[in-house]
């Protein structure tokens, strides 16, 4: 079973765990879509979903 290990400046987490995989945002295990991009109100979404029915 994987476990979370916390990257931390403090104290080398990378020795701790040599095989640990890195999942921060621009790896490509991360989120890659951006805070903002295509973000609809809840007006424009109603109206996306009354254009569906």
């Amino acid at each position: 079973m994987p476990k979370r290990v916390q990257m931390r400046r403090d104290r080398p987490w990378r020795k701790d765990h040599p095989d640990a995989v890195i999942v921060a945002r621009p790896t490509k295990w991360g989120n890659s879509y951006r805070v903002g991009d295509g973000v609809m109100t809840d007006a424009g979404g109603h109206r996306t979903i009354k254009d569906r029915q």
